[in-house]
């Protein structure tokens, strides 16, 4: 590794805030560990500095110290998360911290770097994963659409810096032609965690593919999570248009929309939607059942193949 920013020495005097960067110059290292303590070693403050990979060699660590005190910050890494061995330590700086925020901003605990793996092509995508690993939505929802290079199997998991709750369903990744697409809603304000998992052909446990970090500035209007998508969803690249929220009232009309090129005919409450066979897209307004009804829609991919599910919402 070599310095990008302060290269005179190792000793950094902050004031509020400090960016540090470092390049590979040599082998391209896959996993970094990010330590920061005081200098006497009390107390750990992983929730006071971001750490990520901005492209395939510069590392950027952002820190911002809650007291005016010296602090040790270590940079570690090993060449492969396969590899066996001990994670060896790159560079020690001593920051000498003599002004602070007046109300520091914690960032979500993480504890590998944010950012793509460096094997990122295993798991099927392409270059564009590692555009960005830090993002800022001022609307409450966002849109992030990733490349790949062949269907891929994917998890995820979004998590905010201070609320607890389970936020499985404010996010949903549909396939698409040559990539996916993943809608996120931000039902609160501040930072959140975004960790994508994929799967390396022929491998069958998840792995972290790429984690980034969303600074949400308003929270969403709409108080509830996308619908639940099926797998099936995923494998015949559905995208869902209306309606958007998993929770919907009971006994309303609802109009439904969604697009694929693989199916043959969509269905609700026994009800099939128009198909605009020149766009693919699949139109209707059904009524909904009573609370606590199920309420899927379905796709059949032939006109001989059987009824799958979809996409699922709850009725209240």
């Amino acid at each position: 590794m070599k310095p990008v920013t302060h290269t005179q020495h190792h000793i950094i005097t902050v004031r509020q805030e400090v960016e540090i960067r470092l390049q590979e110059v040599g082998d391209v290292l896959e996993d970094y560990t990010v330590q920061l303590y005081r200098k006497d070693g009390s107390r750990n403050l992983e929730s006071f500095f971001f750490a990520c990979k901005l492209n395939n060699r510069t590392v950027k660590i952002v820190i911002r110290p809650p007291e005016e005190v010296d602090y040790l910050l270590n940079i570690l890494s090993q060449k492969s998360l396969d590899a066996d061995g001990k994670i060896d330590v790159l560079v020690t700086y001593i920051l000498k911290c003599t002004e602070t925020i007046k109300e520091v901003r914690m960032f979500p605990q993480n504890f590998r770097i944010y950012g793509a793996v460096s094997n990122y092509v295993k798991f099927g995508y392409c270059s564009d994963i590692t555009r960005c690993c830090e993002y800022v939505c001022n609307s409450g929802e966002m849109t992030l659409p990733l490349k790949t290079k062949r269907n891929v199997k994917c998890m995820a998991k979004l998590e905010h810096v201070e609320e607890t709750i389970d936020l499985t369903h404010y996010c949903l990744i549909t396939a698409r032609e040559n990539g996916i697409l993943i809608k996120f809603r931000f039902p609160f304000f501040g930072y959140y965690k975004f960790t994508l998992f994929g799967k390396e052909i022929d491998v069958d446990s998840f792995r972290p593919v790429a984690t980034y970090l969303i600074d949400c500035t308003q929270a969403s209007f709409i108080h509830s999570g996308f619908p639940v998508a099926f797998d099936a969803a995923d494998e015949l690249k559905c995208t869902l248009y209306k309606p958007l929220w998993k929770d919907l009232p009971a006994n309303s009309q609802i109009t439904i929309v969604l697009r694929s090129a693989n199916i043959s005919k969509t269905s609700v409450m026994y009800e099939d939607l128009q198909h605009n066979k020149e766009n693919h897209v699949f139109e209707g307004t059904v009524t909904t059942p009573s609370a606590g009804q199920p309420f899927v829609i379905y796709g059949q991919k032939t006109d001989t193949s059987e009824l799958v599910g979809l996409f699922y919402f709850s009725i209240f």
